[in-house]
């Protein structure tokens, strides 16, 4: 065998061990090897893999409300064990042609890999073996596996790999669990051990084998939810519909998991974008669309990547590929109602090196250099010594003992601050060799309208990319640093700035060097609906003007600071009172701590299980968690709908908002 220098054998050599030697012995030298049938050959080299999972998603559909099929295991369950009148102890294909390409399928055979006989996983009849086989395309270009599906025929099973057949209640059940905050692992392996209990010992599963089916059963529940279809309005907060007046922002950087798979190197791709960027901002060519130094991503993209790969474990019973993902292809979680025609992700724009460091200067006086046109970053190695003296002095950058060089490196930081969305006022954190963790956006009824996994650190691009991703921006916007927010989306998109909130920075007024901001600012179309003196009805979509909010009429929008941070981590910038809420007179109308609140029961239900996830079931697993929250507040809200107005129906009406009326 080959070996190293150092004796050692190598991991090539041990993998052609003394097996294979003896195989080409008894062949002897020349002799062709002996062929193999269909069930000896491994799945990778006989399966389209694609292929198959194309097919699993046809053929296996479950609904999202499963009563009926629930009912049906019941029945079952009292009809007795398989083999009786009761469940099914042999699982074919029925179907003879492929349900990719058409073509014919081959003979019943079991699944590669997997043992002699299946197991039937119930909570009556747990560990009872049945007979399971599954048919393969015969086309050798498709090759996809066929696996029986027993919910077509109204029996409540979910086949896992053709080697465990698991029952809905027993899923239905680890969802419940998994809502509220039990890690998939523990609710799986928890129900296991209650089941063994009642099991005699000569019917038990060895440990290994119960080590393999808790794996495989995870695998399924992940395959299960992603094949269960879900309605967005039933996740769509009823008293705000698509048109929320004000979100609150908030990011958790607990809620992270490794960030070995995530691609998420400064390519030089991405650092010409940036230049480009410097380049078109220095002239102001700001446009509505597309050049927003942003890359428009498909929300389907990520997601049918990462739903394939859990659905291959769900199929095959050997490993899949492995996965990574880059940071440009992480879209962000926006119900499909209130979601902009494209999402916005630039989490490939941001640089490490902010964040950690204090970067001198003030960001608001760049932004009104640049604003003015007294400054244009393309000029900055061009531009004469006294210009560039008195423009750091302009935007507080100290010149004294240092070199032209050293000024212009100043400068040329100030303004990447800026652009990748460094917030002098707030310190963002990430743990080491973990993902940034989560930033989302919730209305003040609590629901969670718009999400998104940071894989690198959490800085302002996070809440822009959410804020431009909805359909309708929201009057009033809360987050922890809105100083930097302004300014971020100001360099980022001058136009469409302007048209939100024109010279204000977010603001209820202009901020001004030396002047204390106003208390009593009075701004009557920001009041809530529900604290308003009459019913105000909302205008007509069809008619509404660009940026034109359906409840105020008005295409004005605010960014203000919560009060918990305001008030714990009080901002370093005099003009950062401006953005007080406390400022308006309504203010007091609004409670900030909504985000704050959501982060606590997002620690208290998602931080067992996420840290130690692979991206791509965090990434499920968080967008379950946020439809799961979401739909139980809206039940919340219809159900208190109905004790209140008894007697009457309640419906969906304008921008998908509750609408009562007498039945």
């Amino acid at each position: 065998m080959t070996q190293k220098r150092s004796g050692k054998t190598t991991g090539a050599a041990r993998k052609s061990c003394i097996h294979t030697h003896c195989l080409v012995a008894s062949l002897g030298h020349g002799a062709q090897p002996v062929p193999t049938t269909s069930e000896d050959q491994p799945d990778g080299a006989t399966t389209n893999r694609s292929s198959s999972v194309s097919v699993f998603r046809t053929a296996f559909s479950t609904p999202y409300c499963l009563e009926e099929l629930l009912g049906a295991g019941v029945e079952l369950d009292k009809r007795g064990p398989p083999g009786t009148d009761g469940w099914p102890s042999s699982f074919e294909v029925a179907h003879l042609e492929c349900l990719s390409c058409g073509s014919a399928l081959g003979p019943s055979k079991k699944q590669h890999g997997a043992v002699s006989s299946a197991l039937l996983l119930t909570h009556s009849y747990p560990f009872f073996t049945v007979d399971a086989r599954l048919k393969q395309c015969q086309d050798s270009s498709c090759r996809a596996v066929h696996l029986p599906h027993p919910i077509s025929t109204g029996v409540p099973l979910f086949n896992v790999s053709n080697c465990v057949f698991v029952s809905l209640e027993f899923y239905v059940d680890c969802r419940m669990l998994l809502s509220e905050g039990t890690p998939l692992s523990v609710a799986v392996s928890s129900k296991i051990r209650t089941l063994l209990i009642r099991t005699p010992n000569a019917h038990r599963p060895s440990g290994k084998q119960l080590s393999y089916l808790e794996r495989s059963i995870c695998s399924g529940y992940w395959a299960f939810e992603i094949i269960s279809p879900r309605d967005d309005i039933s996740a769509l907060c009823g008293l705000c519909g698509t048109c929320p007046e004000i979100l609150i922002g908030d990011g958790n950087e607990k809620n992270c998991c490794s960030s070995r798979q995530v691609v998420s190197k400064h390519t030089a791709a991405d650092q010409t974008n940036v230049n480009q960027a410097h380049m078109e901002l220095a002239d102001h060519s700001y446009s509505m669309g597309p050049a927003h130094h942003t890359v428009d991503v498909e929300a389907g993209d990520l997601s049918r990547r990462v739903e394939d790969h859990l659905l291959e474990r769900a199929i095959f019973t050997r490993n899949c590929a492995g996965f990574s993902v880059s940071a440009k292809e992480v879209a962000p979680f926006v119900n499909k109602l209130a979601q902009a025609d494209v999402l916005v992700n630039t989490e490939h724009c941001k640089m490490s090196s902010f964040g950690t460091d204090d970067v001198p200067g003030d960001q608001g006086r760049l932004l009104d250099l640049i604003q003015t046109g007294q400054f244009h970053i393309s000029e900055l190695h061009t531009i004469a010594e006294t210009e560039l003296n008195s423009t750091c002095v302009a935007c507080l950058l100290p010149i004294n003992g240092k070199s032209n060089v050293a000024k212009r490196n100043d400068l040329q930081r100030l303004y990447d601050s800026i652009l990748h969305g460094f917030c002098p006022c707030h310190v963002f954190t990430k743990a080491a060799g973990q993902t940034g963790g989560f930033y989302h956006l919730v209305c003040r009824h609590g629901v969670i309208y718009a999400s998104k996994i940071i894989t690198r650190r959490e800085s302002v691009r996070d809440a822009v990319d959410l804020y431009l991703s909805l359909k309708f921006q929201p009057i009033l916007l809360v987050c922890d640093s809105p100083c930097s927010f302004s300014k971020h989306l100001e360099l980022r998109d001058r136009e469409l700035s302007r048209r939100l909130w024109g010279d204000r920075r977010g603001c209820f007024e202009k901020p001004v060097a030396g002047k204390q901001p106003a208390n009593d600012i009075d701004l009557p179309f920001i009041v809530p609906m529900e604290f308003r003196a009459s019913s105000v009805g909302v205008l007509d979509e069809a008619g509404l003007l660009p940026l034109q909010h359906p409840v105020s009429g008005r295409t004005d929008r605010f960014v203000v600071g919560d009060r918990f941070h305001t008030t714990t981590n009080p901002h370093k910038l005099p003009l950062c009172r401006y953005h007080n809420i406390d400022n308006c007179v309504q203010g007091v109308l609004y409670k900030t701590s909504y985000a704050e609140s959501q982060n606590h029961i997002r620690n208290l239900r998602r931080l067992r299980s996420s840290c130690a996830q692979t991206f791509e079931t965090h990434f499920v697993y968080n967008r379950l968690m946020d439809f799961f929250h979401n739909q139980m507040v809206v039940d919340k809200q219809r159900q208190s709908l109905l004790e209140t107005t008894q007697g009457c129906a309640i419906s969906r009406g304008a921008f998908h908002r509750f609408l009562v009326s007498k039945q």
